[in-house]
């Protein structure tokens, strides 16, 4: 029997090199692809992958292969039991796909303890999952940088978004109003009251403008003192935010 060694001109090293290269060709860890189908009811998609494969052919040259459409590839969103984050997913958008070191279909399959994989091939394409990250060719990044300078955003691009920063939450894209908060206060409303003869009629403003008339006091008695016609008077409020006020939204 004879080995590399008794081979005039091929070293064992040389051997084992193209022998880890041939390996290394089949192993699979991540890489970019384009949603071509997504199924909302199992929240998996079929993925094409976007990096041609590198791969020595038989004359030991280089060439590159197109990676077959990937089908009903899980998608990966935050979720934590029954509490979980959504963003919605459509044809053409681009996700990560990592190949996941050892099969998990039998396991996704079960009620959630350890399986045996049922594969044994190791970073395979068939053990690949998805997520949708924000890995987008560079002339589609997003166009409001100053979103992400120092805020968390939650949102669209080119839509409505939430943003938080340090001291304020804003609802609205480019919005110049904050979410009020508890012990918030504000003093841009008013109660107004008019007196004509034994009846005083109460008013509300709230703020923005619109006025919520609370109702009017009738005295039917005589009281000690006369009750005296004295207009309009209008005192200025000032609330407090507390659990159970109505959050108002931003413009």
């Amino acid at each position: 029997m004879s080995d590399a060694s008794d081979t005039p001109g091929i070293e064992l090293a040389d051997v084992l090199a193209e022998w880890f290269a041939r390996e290394r060709e089949d192993l699979h860890t991540a890489f970019v692809g384009r949603v071509e189908r997504y199924d909302a009811v199992t929240q998996t998609a079929d993925v094409l992958p976007l990096i041609y494969r590198p791969v020595t052919s038989e004359s030991n040259e280089i060439v590159y292969e197109q990676l077959p459409v990937l089908p009903a590839l899980p998608v990966l969103t935050p979720r934590a039991g029954a509490a979980y984050l959504h963003m919605p997913v459509s044809v053409g958008d681009f996700v990560l796909v990592t190949c996941l070191e050892s099969a998990y279909r039998h396991w996704r399959q079960g009620d959630g303890r350890a399986e045996h994989p049922g594969d044994l091939r190791r970073h395979h394409l068939a053990h690949a999952v998805c997520q949708p990250v924000n890995l987008y060719p560079a002339q589609q990044a997003l166009a409001d940088p100053d979103d992400l300078l120092s805020r968390i955003t939650l949102g669209y691009d080119d839509g409505q978004r939430v943003t938080i920063a340090e001291d304020r939450i804003d609802l609205g894209a480019n919005a110049t109003k904050g979410i009020a908060r508890k012990d918030d206060t504000t003093d841009n409303g008013s109660i107004t009251m008019t007196c004509a003869g034994n009846v005083v009629t109460v008013s509300y403003t709230p703020p923005g403008g619109s006025t919520s008339v609370v109702g009017a006091l009738t005295f039917t008695s005589t009281p000690l003192g006369v009750v005296t016609v004295v207009g309009t008077v209008t005192i200025p409020v000032v609330g407090k935010i507390d659990s159970a006020s109505t959050i108002a939204f931003c413009e």
